[in-house]
């Protein structure tokens, strides 16, 4: 039995590229309540990105709100913004 539909080789969203690109990792924090956004360069899990380069994370609601606010601390343009 296939586990795909279709025989078609899998492509990454532009959002995940961008996230590859720019060594960024995303985690919904229970104790906070939100999703937090961090550079992998800035710290090697979470916890240490959080006591260590706060005002680098990213903090939001959803995912996509972290993202963007991770982006705008750090001056990086979005993958789906237009120059």
């Amino acid at each position: 039995m296939k586990e795909a539909l279709f025989d078609i080789p899998e492509q990454k969203s532009p959002r995940l590229l961008w996230m590859e690109k720019h060594e960024v990792a995303a985690k919904f924090d229970i104790a906070y309540g939100e999703w937090l956004v961090y550079s992998l360069a800035q710290g090697a899990n979470i916890e240490d990105a959080w006591n260590n380069h706060k005002p680098f994370l990213g903090i939001g609601a959803i995912e996509a709100d972290a993202i963007t606010d991770w982006a705008r601390k750090n001056n990086v343009r979005l993958w789906n913004e237009v120059l």
